[in-house]
């Protein structure tokens, strides 16, 4: 009953919604994951003594190209029209 005052509608609803935002939020990760990789790769045409190098922040820092497009597809299902 809480979840229909809260949400507007049935959890089906919104598992739809989720589902909807899950692919933009999942190629907003891999491209902004992509152009991390690829400018660390053009830096190791400018300093050839270093190696490419890529750390655990490198995989949790395009989390934000995740949720931006996420939060964006989702919200849209609930604006006012």
């Amino acid at each position: 009953m809480r979840e229909k005052e809260v949400f507007g509608g049935d959890s089906q609803q919104i598992l739809t919604y989720v589902k909807k935002a899950i692919l933009p939020g999942v190629g907003g990760y891999i491209l902004f994951l992509w152009i991390l990789v690829f400018t660390k790769w053009i830096a190791t045409f400018i300093h050839p003594e270093e190696a490419l190098k890529l750390s655990t922040y490198d995989f949790v820092l395009p989390s934000i190209g995740f949720v931006i497009p996420f939060l964006i597809k989702f919200l849209e299902n609930f604006k006012q029209e």
